[in-house]
C-alpha cells in the first residue's frame, strides 16, 4: 500500500493493490513505476496517490525472487539456490517487460550454467555488486542482456578472521563498496569496506 508520512506519528494509507502470492517481498521506486517482487514481478503505476494501479507483470525463470533493482530501462531480478541467480528484464515498456539476459552466480562468485546464489545487489553505473555467499562478485551489465562476470573481491575471511563468514546486503556508493555480513561461528554482524577499484578490504 502507500502511505501519507508528511505526519510520521499518523500516517494515512491512500491506496493498496493486491499482487498474486506472498514470497520475499522486495520493493523499487524508480519515477512513478513501483516494482514490486512478492510474486514474480509486478510494476505498479503511483503517478496518483490515490489509485494505485498495476501497469504490468512479469512471470520470472526464477523459482523464488528475493529483491529487484532497476537501472534506466532494465530491471534487475535476483534470488538464491536456483540454476538462474540473476535475471535482467527490459521494462522500457512497463506494460510488457522482456526478458534480456540471465546468470547464475555461485557462492564463490563464479559464474555458472548449473545453480546459483544471490542474496542482494547494487547497481552503480554500469556495474553491479553481487552478494553471494563469502565474497561479492563483480558483473559488467553494460550490456544488460548479456551481463558478464568481472571477477569477485577477497574472501571476507581476509578482513575479519574467519572462514565462514556470510554476506547478505550490500550498498555501493562511487567506488565504495559497504557488505553486512555476519560471522556464523559467533553470529556476530560484521561490516566490511570495499574499494571498487581494489579487491581487498579497506
Amino acid at each position: 500500500g502507500l502511505y501519507d508520512v508528511s505526519n510520521p506519528a499518523s500516517p494515512q494509507k491512500l491506496a493498496e493493490a493486491s499482487t498474486a502470492g506472498g514470497g520475499n517481498p522486495g520493493m523499487f521506486l524508480n519515477g512513478s513505476q513501483l516494482y514490486d517482487s512478492s510474486a514474480g514481478l509486478t510494476i505498479l503505476n503511483t503517478s496518483n496517490p490515490n489509485t494505485l494501479s498495476v501497469t504490468g507483470t512479469y512471470s520470472n525463470p526464477l523459482n523464488d525472487i528475493q529483491r529487484v533493482a532497476v537501472s534506466g530501462n532494465t530491471a534487475y531480478l535476483y534470488d538464491f539456490g536456483n540454476t538462474t541467480s540473476l535475471a535482467t528484464v527490459d521494462v522500457s515498456n512497463p506494460a510488457a517487460p522482456l526478458l534480456e539476459g540471465s546468470l547464475g552466480i555461485l557462492r564463490d562468485g563464479t559464474p555458472t550454467n548449473s545453480g546459483g546464489y544471490v542474496s542482494d545487489m547494487a547497481i552503480v553505473g554500469n556495474r553491479a555488486y553481487v552478494s553471494c555467499g563469502a565474497f561479492v562478485s563483480v558483473l559488467d551489465i553494460t550490456n544488460p542482456s548479456n551481463p558478464q562476470s568481472l571477477g569477485s573481491y577477497t574472501n571476507y575471511s581476509t578482513a575479519t578472521n574467519s572462514d565462514s563468514t556470510n554476506s547478505y546486503c550490500v550498498a555501493a556508493m562511487g567506488t565504495t563498496i559497504y557488505a553486512a555480513a555476519q560471522d556464523e561461528p559467533t553470529n556476530l554482524p560484521v561490516l566490511v569496506v570495499l574499494n571498487a577499484s581494489n579487491p581487498a578490504a579497506i
